[in-house]
């Protein structure tokens, strides 16, 4: 063979190999940094530090992000600011542990759901024999000798918030956590909240003394129905929606 031609096909395969090394080098990782938001709730959502994160949902939504093999930079804010920058969509983002509704459908993409709530219950004090004669939700909002203390912006799950814009039961609403609101049924602020019976048992855990003063309320016309998902903002690519949602599915 010419020299030439040797020549020629030993620099034709140097270029091939740095080619091939340099498309290696630029090829991006295949885990992909996804902003999600938090909100400290026990024992739903606990965080340890700023990677550290656990808890009954946020636990669900660790696995969910690893088996997807997405990054995740958690993001410590209010419910209440979650929704808005959600549904600002200024940035891709997500948040977890979220109940789906047809306001927030608008402006935001869920995945599967990755978590299933226990029928609520109503939390209401030892001595208020009123609150207990009742057994149902819809007969408890029903009596409009009572109030009910609810939480800004809060959604209960779809089925329930129809009842309560329904029957548009008494109530009080603050922007208070379960701790304030607890302090605020104990002290005769209102009589009765709704909540799931996993966040029921750890409030009144954390109460101390005061826990002898309240009494879990059973409600036996809910079913267990209420599911939480991953909210994210309409820039999240659909692409990573479908990653965790095949993750939940294998998880499952």
């Amino acid at each position: 063979m010419p020299r030439s031609h040797s020549k020629t096909r030993i620099r034709f395969r140097a270029v091939v190999w740095a080619l091939f090394a340099l498309s290696v080098m630029s090829t991006p990782s295949l885990a992909k940094m996804l902003e999600v938001l938090i909100t400290p709730r026990p024992p739903y959502y606990i965080l340890d530090d700023q990677i550290s994160v656990r808890g009954i949902v946020a636990g669900k939504a660790v696995e969910v992000f690893s088996k997807a093999e997405l990054e995740v930079r958690w993001t410590v804010v209010s419910f209440n600011r979650q929704l808005q920058l959600i549904e600002d969509n200024k940035s891709p983002l997500c948040g977890i542990g979220w109940f789906k509704n047809p306001e927030r459908e608008a402006f935001s993409k869920f995945t599967a759901h990755i978590y299933q709530d226990k029928p609520l219950i109503a939390l209401s004090r030892q001595d208020n024999q009123a609150v207990q004669r009742h057994r149902g939700l819809r007969e408890l909002m029903g009596d409009r000798s009572l109030t009910m203390g609810k939480k800004l912006g809060f959604s209960y799950g779809a089925s329930v918030d129809e009842l309560v814009n329904l029957l548009e039961p008494r109530s009080i609403t603050t922007d208070q956590n379960n701790t304030g609101m607890a302090r605020m049924l104990i002290g005769r602020r209102f009589d009765y909240l709704i909540l799931a019976p996993e966040e029921a048992e750890h409030l009144i855990d954390t109460l101390d003394a005061a826990a002898q003063d309240v009494i879990m309320v059973e409600l036996r016309d809910l079913p267990r129905q209420n599911k939480r998902y991953i909210m994210c903002s309409n820039s999240v690519e659909d692409n990573i929606i479908e990653s965790l949602n095949s993750a939940i599915l294998k998880l499952r």
